[in-house]
């Protein structure tokens, strides 16, 4: 199988997930919400924003990491070069 049809492939079924995700919570935000549009859009951005803080998460978790990681080597580099 050519490679770029195996991508081609790959990104039509990401494609599809997405679509079908999207769908999915368009559906679930509709029946809960009240029907107005006002609580619609709350839901609706309310979704999005968790979205996206999941989407953040590895970033988010790797950053503080290093900062945690550098944070100790400073102060272990203090600490031996100050002989305690």
């Amino acid at each position: 199988m050519d490679d770029n049809n195996t991508w081609q492939r790959v990104e039509m079924r990401r494609d599809q997930a997405v679509r079908a995700a999207l769908e999915a919570a368009d559906r679930i935000v509709c029946n809960a919400s009240d029907g107005s549009l006002e609580e619609t859009y709350y839901l609706t951005a309310q979704v999005a924003q968790k979205m996206i803080e999941r989407a953040l998460y590895p970033f988010t978790s790797r950053m503080l990491r290093t900062d945690v990681e550098r944070r100790h080597k400073k102060r272990m580099g203090r600490t031996i070069e100050d002989g305690q």
